[in-house]
């Protein structure tokens, strides 16, 4: 039987932990945007993203990728590809929010 330390179950601990919270964060950003999708789509053509008719299901798409991309971190599902997708879309959503308020102020 294998040893399991202190200092390993600590390490489990944080990783879940950690885990936990940035699932939790995409999942409350999806359900915060599906909530009032009017200006999210507003926010999406007003940044030259999308035009009117692709702007609902493009704003659909883009709430559901957020919400499975956070059960899929608190489900611990695939985490090493999961992890490359959520750091590569939390840059790509600071770089966006970078841009709209310098660019488009």
């Amino acid at each position: 039987m294998p040893k399991f330390t202190f200092s390993a179950f600590r390490r489990l601990w944080l990783t879940t932990t950690l885990r936990w919270l940035a699932g939790g964060v995409f999942i409350a950003g999806a359900l915060l945007k599906l909530n009032d999708t009017e200006s999210f789509e507003i926010l999406l053509v007003k940044t030259g993203l999308a035009v009117w008719n692709t702007t609902p299901f493009l704003t659909r798409l883009l709430i559901g990728y957020e919400l499975a991309l956070g059960a899929l971190l608190v489900l611990n599902l695939r985490l090493r590809k999961t992890l490359y997708v959520a750091a590569a879309t939390l840059i790509g959503f600071t770089l966006f929010l970078l841009y709209f308020k310098f660019a488009l102020g």
